[in-house]
């Protein structure tokens, strides 16, 4: 079987339906049964091929959790179209507007006939298209600026390697270190290594901030890489 790395909360997802239900079970129910398949199949097996065969196991079960289900555990939503959905949409916009305009004064309502009549005469203009921005041939450089262009410093003994380039703003940066059970390089020397006892303190921070980063989907293989 193929071991990914989101594999646990795979695990975890498939007992979360027993741990939410939990005070509708029987109290020695363990949600580690929702990870013994195999136990569920063989009985499964059992009563439709064993020798206590039941040959309408399936359709009790679909009767007794489905159809005749009484706890009301479930959501029934019946759609159903309206053939005068349109009429009455007109209907109350139409008794709106006149509820507005009995309301409205007599200067009120020359000021919207005459934003009306400047409005339509607006949109009635024809647009200038010398106005547009345009871009000729002899805009564009033969050549390119080459956007490879590497940038050296150095911080804290460490060698950084950074390209200016189109992002939208976004920076992104690319780390490589030894992780060995020995050493970690320290965050502020990379000339110098912390103790290896203080890996377990060190790995759960490192596997927060990986899993912060979009690389959650990510399996080991593929951060190897």
């Amino acid at each position: 079987k193929q071991r990914s790395g989101t594999f646990g909360l795979s695990l975890l997802f498939r007992m979360m339906p027993l741990i939410t239900h939990w005070n509708r079970l029987h109290p020695d129910t363990s949600p580690i049964i929702a990870l013994q398949i195999d136990a569920f199949l063989d009985k499964m097996r059992l009563q439709v091929l064993g020798d206590a065969t039941d040959p309408q196991y399936f359709e009790k079960l679909i009767r007794k959790y489905l159809l005749n289900d009484k706890i009301n555990n479930r959501v029934c939503l019946v759609m159903r179209t309206d053939e005068e959905y349109l009429v009455k949409k007109e209907t109350k916009e139409q008794l709106e507007l006149e509820h507005v305009a009995v309301q409205l004064t007599d200067t009120q309502m020359q000021d919207i006939d005459l934003q009306t009549k400047q409005l339509n005469a607006y949109q009635s203009i024809e647009p200038n298209v010398n106005v547009l921005p345009t871009l000729q041939r002899t805009d564009i450089p033969i050549l390119a600026p080459d956007p490879l262009h590497v940038h050296s410093d150095k911080q804290h003994r460490c060698t950084f390697l950074s390209t200016d380039t189109i992002t939208n703003d976004l920076v992104y940066f690319r780390l490589l270190y030894d992780l060995s059970s020995s050493t970690i390089p320290n965050t502020f020397d990379c000339t110098s290594h912390s103790p290896s006892h203080l890996v377990p303190l060190l790995m759960p921070m490192y596997a927060l901030c990986l899993t912060g980063m979009g690389a959650s989907d990510k399996t080991p293989e593929q951060l190897s890489q």
